[in-house]
């Protein structure tokens, strides 16, 4: 509960003892099953090459090597994963810049997960029996998840598979439904505009009794993930993301494991980061390097712990699961 006295804590004492009671019960978990919990450095040489993700620089001075707050653990776990071949996890506090809002925190708290061996289907399954364990007596992870598919959502809606659409023909599905569609989606954003067709169109009917599984993402959105096909013979991203109605809650991959390919990704994410005028953190050769030595057959995924304790307490806003948010820490 946020008190008008700006030394109060954002969250009651009851949420912040749910949160606890859960970080425990995912300890429990990854203990059961033989998973091995690691602690990687908050700052890097290196920062997010994704559009869509700011990092935090640490520069204070001149004289200061440039350190980046991290986004994820992700790769400095595949570090991990490439040189020891087991199972990890780890919580981790993360940093990513513009993100504010009721859902959102600037500083937030990070469950990433690997799996050696596992494909896309048994880490969805690792992430159904994780929800059961630490969240399971509470609505909407008392039920099994659906999963439904990106291209069979995207179809519903336009009539059409994603890579059939261009921006103008998404801007026209809008303009049918007397939605405004912002001037400031460019002709080469598709991904931008079938975000936004995404959150306008397709997550609002989303279920709120259970958890529900997207997968089938475009290639041009399988960040780290690799490519495969879909029953319909489509050339799909191995990637999924869980939602609970319309809350984003984790983002899972078969993970990349060919070092020339994500190279190229990661060449063309920064060659779009300058175009826009962002920061351009330099690559994360130590990964590359990495995945060049061999990164084992594995899926991994995160999950935001905050949004998911805020979704089991009922709550509407993220500060209300947190000892204190941006605006009081």
């Amino acid at each position: 509960m946020t008190s008008a006295a700006p030394w109060r804590p954002t969250a009651s004492l009851e949420a912040l003892e749910f949160t606890a009671g859960l970080r425990r019960r995912v300890r429990d978990y990854f203990d059961a099953s033989g998973a091995l919990e690691v602690l990687t450095p908050v700052m890097s040489r290196c920062g997010a090459s994704d559009p869509a993700i700011e990092p935090f620089d640490t520069r204070a001075t001149a004289e200061d090597d440039t350190r980046w707050l991290q986004t994820s653990p992700e790769f400095a776990m595949k570090r991990l994963l490439a040189a020891y071949g087991r199972d990890l996890w780890q919580l981790a506090p993360v940093f990513r810049r513009a993100e504010r809002g009721h859902r959102h925190n600037r500083e937030f708290q990070l469950l990433e997960w690997y799996r050696v061996g596992a494909d896309l289907d048994e880490l969805m399954q690792d992430v159904s029996a994780l929800l059961h364990a630490v969240v399971g007596e509470c609505p909407p992870f008392d039920r099994e998840p659906v999963t439904v598919s990106y291209g069979e959502c995207v179809k519903r809606v336009t009539g059409h598979w994603p890579e059939s659409l261009g921006v103008s023909d998404i801007a026209v599905v809008f303009a049918e439904r007397d939605r405004h569609f912002p001037d400031s989606i460019g002709a080469d954003e598709l991904d931008a505009a079938l975000d936004l067709l995404l959150d306008t169109f397709v997550l609002p009917d989303f279920l709120t009794d259970r958890p529900t599984f997207i997968t089938g993402y475009p290639p041009s959105q399988a960040s780290l993930a690799r490519l495969t096909h879909d029953e319909h013979g489509r050339d799909i991203a191995a990637r999924f993301e869980l939602y609970a109605g319309e809350v984003e809650l984790a983002n899972g991959f078969y993970e990349l494991v060919d070092a020339a390919e994500q190279r190229r990704r990661f060449e063309a994410d920064l060659s779009r980061r300058h175009g826009a005028g962002q920061v351009t953190p330099p690559l994360d050769t130590a990964f590359l390097a990495a995945l060049d030595a061999g990164l084992p057959e594995c899926a991994g995924v995160a999950l935001g712990i905050d949004r998911l304790a805020m979704v089991a307490l009922a709550k509407s806003r993220l500060s209300a699961v947190m000892s204190f948010d941006d605006e009081h820490a």
